[in-house]
């Protein structure tokens, strides 16, 4: 059940507001007092507010808070491949054939399992069935995966993300000889319609999941029938380097 509370805000004057209510009240998080706020969740002295206005001392702010869910997600004694970590991120090295967090037909064995044996904390930061998770690489795809540690972390990579700031490039072995050796391929994905669980290159008019996709490559080298190639995605859809 939702409950009501009401927080005077005069000791967190210069800040911002989505910062204010985490301080005053940090069983939430900085995020999870955004997405109140989005959600209009919450109103400072009777009017909407939103996330960025500066806190003058005066404000009182009444918020619906929703009923917690307390996370199911069990920690898993899973060796971990760590490149880096500090106090705010952790980076590792996902192997092949392991999925990034629990979902349908994965309830454990998954990185987030590994990841709250290693990190303590990690449980309260951000999706309580995502915690830390920024992005993700698909179970199949071996790679670097940059986990948060705490909210500033979380909202600071979310950021970054959200903006391309981060470049991501993969490696994928290819049957054959790719002609031409560099190149942009522009190709909708969306849902195979005779196959729901995978995607395919799926023409707009066709699908109402498909969605613009656009993928850099360029050759690295060539040999016994394989090509090796750089991938840089210019868009982020699911399967999207495996179906161009």
């Amino acid at each position: 059940m939702s409950k009501t509370i009401s927080l005077p805000l005069a000791d967190y004057v210069g800040l911002r507001t989505d910062r204010a209510l985490a301080l005053a009240h940090p069983d939430l998080s900085r995020m999870q007092w955004q997405t109140l706020i989005k959600t209009k969740q919450v109103t400072i002295n009777n009017k909407a507010v939103k996330a960025s206005a500066k806190i003058d001392g005066s404000e009182v702010a009444v918020a619906i808070l929703p009923e917690i869910v307390e996370s199911d997600l069990v920690a898993e004694d899973i060796a971990l491949s760590i490149k880096y970590e500090d106090s705010d991120v952790i980076v590792v090295d996902k192997p092949a054939g392991m999925v990034v967090h629990p979902g349908t037909g994965h309830d454990s064995g998954t990185l987030v399992n590994a990841l709250l044996f290693h990190c303590d904390d990690l449980a309260g930061i951000g999706d309580t069935k995502r915690p830390g998770i920024v992005h993700r690489l698909d179970k199949d795809t071996s790679g670097l995966i940059v986990i948060a540690k705490n909210d500033q972390a979380l909202w600071e990579l979310q950021r970054q993300f959200a903006e391309r700031e981060v470049h991501k490039v993969y490696l994928a072995l290819c049957d054959g000889k790719v002609l031409p050796t560099t190149a942009l391929i522009d190709a909708p994905i969306g849902r195979n319609p005779k196959a729901r669980k995978k995607m395919a290159v799926i023409p707009p008019n066709l699908s109402a999941t498909s969605r613009e996709s656009r993928t850099l490559y360029e050759t690295v080298s060539a040999f016994d029938g394989y090509t090796l190639v750089k991938c840089y995605p210019k868009t982020g859809r699911t399967h999207q380097i495996r179906v161009h």
